[in-house]
């Protein structure tokens, strides 16, 4: 008869929820001390009373019942169906996958001793059984059939570049999938998902949502000490930028994001979504990322500071800096306002001459079974990432705005009536309603398309109405292009649309589409930029003021527009007589250009309370002080960006160059010649780069590389 081990140590599997276990030599000790204290105990003692160990299987099965009838005391432990059911629930409260091989229940065998056993069926091959006494809580032989009967277990480290399956790393992947994707912790339930993993590891155990959220909370309590040493040993500036969010179910999110430059490149951290649990104020915010940065240590090392232009965080950033201990680098003048933002803002006074004002016309009732809104879900992911207080900080500064006086201080000769006016909300209307009505009626759809092909346009085939999310305003250029190239087929399917569905109420007149085409022109300039600065590998801080400068001159340009190009479609049916090349602009163009430059100015001047702008110009090696003398900045704002500038490399960057000297000093002599030996002044790399000529752009793509220096 084999000899059982008195004492087996656990077997430790990794698990990032758990730490590793105590050494064994703790248990061998206390093994060892147990003995001892038995010698004493029968040598100076006598022996307690002991409850008899169940050797027999009938006393093991007693036992069994025993602990069941504690577990439940309803159970009637003499009907071994009863028992049976019991079991399983035990088996499937603990979760054991092992059990997930075999069909379940088992089948029930009494033996001639009287001993219950279970009889387990494989579900892929259902004749290969395996018998365990009910008594007997190992897995052991099921595990051993299904080594045998699933050959992936036995070659999976074939297919697999690391080895073993280890689960502490599976669930970190998990957890990693989940947070960087941004999915919803119940996708690891996912019954497909659950197959594909098991695929590769058929003993896979998937932890449940609850799990996994945990795991991401610990995954990132474990990393935040790895963040705070890069932060501790980087020596130069972090740059904080800062995005209000609004999760589905109503949560209040602030992400903080740090960027800075290690070794000529830029590093990037989400470092926290800091919730904010009380109302969205500004002094709130500030409280929250000042806590959030002296929990990483980096209070005094912030200089740059991101965000949008929503009156909050006007408040912010000025309780921000009051929290800041002394010595911090960051001010007033170190915010830097999200040109996208700016942007954003300006197209949205551009369009506040064509956007219905809100209680118009309503969609008839077709029209309405035509879109149903809460089926888009793309728009309504936009409405999500909508801030409630950047929309309503908007349509203030909108508001604001004094377009007579606006005209007035250009001197320009403008005028908008009503009737034009009338014109441009129902040219918008009506595009925007198309894209609307065709991109969700697969009729409608496949009308047009055909419409195009029998009319030979470009890419016909492939070519379909897109519609606006009025939330992202660059869509509503996407859409009046996409119009534009469509408009033949797009006037013949108005026309010719009859029923309940109908869209001759849609159908554009010609001053409507030359309307149009005019505000194309007019954004352009806005999607182009919007597409320079968000497909750029790095920031383009750098050329703020001269995008601002282009556009500007955009808008001014287009205020005293007297005449602008007809538009006429190349596909469109020829005139009687030949067609006029240019006509008179729209007023309500010009007037939209005008509440652009509004918006603009105002932004454009607040660039002067931030110190960032001008340095980055600065010390771009294609920009620096020739742009400001073509530009023709007076001396006085040159001489005070070079003066801020110098003050930061001096205080922050600047390494001074070690002396030497020497006892016998006094015996060197000195020559006339030592004058040739002299340092130059430009020896400094700051001094050197201000007075250097620009580098050509296209030699300059990543400034960070082609300052000139070898460092």
């Amino acid at each position: 008869m084999r000899r059982r081990a008195r004492f087996q140590a656990p077997v430790w599997e990794p698990n990032i929820n758990q730490p590793p276990p105590i050494t064994p030599h703790y248990n061998l000790r206390a093994t060892t001390m147990g003995k001892r204290r038995r010698d004493t105990d029968s040598a100076d003692t006598e022996p307690t009373a002991k409850r008899p160990k169940a050797n027999t299987p009938q006393e093991r099965d007693s036992e069994l019942l025993l602990r069941l009838k504690k577990v439940d005391k309803s159970v009637d432990v003499e009907d071994n169906d009863a028992v049976l059911a019991l079991q399983v629930r035990e088996w499937e409260k603990k979760g054991t996958e092992t059990y997930s091989h075999y069909k379940m229940p088992p089948l029930l065998k009494v033996g001639e001793d009287g001993i219950v056993r279970y009889v387990f069926s494989c579900k892929r091959f259902p004749s290969k059984t395996v018998q365990r006494a009910r008594y007997d809580a190992s897995t052991s032989n099921l595990g051993n059939h299904i080594k045998t009967c699933q050959p992936g277990v036995s070659t999976i480290k074939k297919y697999t570049n690391t080895g073993d399956y280890n689960h502490g790393r599976f669930r970190l992947n998990l957890a990693l999938w989940i947070a960087v994707h941004n999915r919803p912790h119940l996708a690891v339930k996912d019954a497909e998902l659950v197959a594909a993993f098991r695929t590769l590891q058929p003993n896979v155990h998937v932890p449940c949502n609850d799990t996994v959220a945990r795991d991401i909370k610990i995954v990132f309590d474990l990393t935040k000490p790895v963040v705070k040493g890069l932060f501790a040993k980087h020596d130069g500036a972090l740059h904080a930028m800062l995005d209000g969010w609004t999760s589905p179910n109503v949560l209040s999110m602030v992400g903080l994001v740090i960027q800075f430059v290690v070794d000529n490149d830029i590093r990037t951290f989400l470092l926290d979504m800091i919730p904010l649990s009380l109302s969205h104020t500004g002094s709130n915010l500030a409280r929250a990322l000042s806590d959030t940065f002296k929990e990483y240590g980096i209070e005094k090392k912030i200089l740059g500071i991101v965000g949008d232009n929503a009156s909050n965080n006007d408040t912010m950033m000025e309780s921000l800096v009051e929290l800041m201990p002394k010595g911090a680098r960051l001010d007033l003048t170190t915010r830097i306002r999200c040109f996208a933002h700016v942007l954003n803002l300006v197209v949205k006074a551009i369009l506040s001459l064509f956007v219905p004002p809100k209680g118009a016309k309503r969609m008839t009732a077709e029209e309405e079974d035509e879109f149903d809104a809460e089926d888009d879900v793309e728009a309504i992911q936009a409405l999500e990432d909508v801030d409630e207080a950047v929309e309503a900080s908007d349509a203030a500064a909108i508001e604001e705005l004094d377009l007579k006086e606006l005209v007035s201080a250009r001197e320009l000769d403008l005028l908008l009536g009503e009737e034009e006016q009338k014109l441009a909300k129902d040219a918008y209307r009506k595009l925007n309603r198309l894209g609307h009505r065709i991109f969700n009626s697969e009729r409608l759809r496949q009308q047009l398309t055909e419409i195009a092909v029998s009319l030979k346009l470009d890419n016909a085939e492939k070519k379909r109405m897109i519609r606006a999310i009025l939330t992202r305003w660059n869509t509503i250029y996407d859409v009046i292009t996409r119009g534009l190239e469509l408009q033949p087929a797009l006037d013949r399917l108005c026309t010719t649309s009859t029923g309940r569905s109908s869209i001759k109420s849609l159908l554009l007149s010609n001053d409507e589409w030359q309307l149009m085409s005019q505000l194309r022109t007019l954004l352009k300039p806005f999607k182009d930029a919007t597409i320079r600065f968000s497909k750029s590998k790095f920031p383009r801080i750098f050329e703020v003021i001269p995008v601002i400068d282009l556009i500007n001159e955009h808008l001014e340009d287009t205020a005293r527009l007297k005449d602008s190009p007809v538009f006429l479609h190349p596909k469109a049916p020829k005139p009687a007589r030949l067609p006029t090349t240019r006509r008179s602009t729209f007023n309500a163009v010009r007037m939209a250009a005008v509440a652009g430059l509004g918006i603009l100015d105002k932004y454009y001047a607040k660039t002067d309370e931030s110190v960032i702008y001008r340095i980055a110009m600065l010390l771009h090696p294609s920009y620096g002080m020739a742009y400001f003398d073509q530009m023709g900045w007076e001396q006085e704002w040159k001489d005070l960006v070079v003066e801020l500038a110098r003050t930061q490399w001096i205080e922050h960057y600047r390494v001074e160059a070690p002396t030497s000297t020497t006892s016998n000093e006094i015996f060197v002599e000195k020559t006339i010649f030592d004058k040739l030996d002299i340092t130059p002044i430009n020896a400094d790399p700051f001094e050197h780069l201000i007075a250097s000529p620009p580098i050509p752009k296209d030699s300059c793509l990543n400034p960070l590389l082609c300052s000139g220096e070898d460092d």
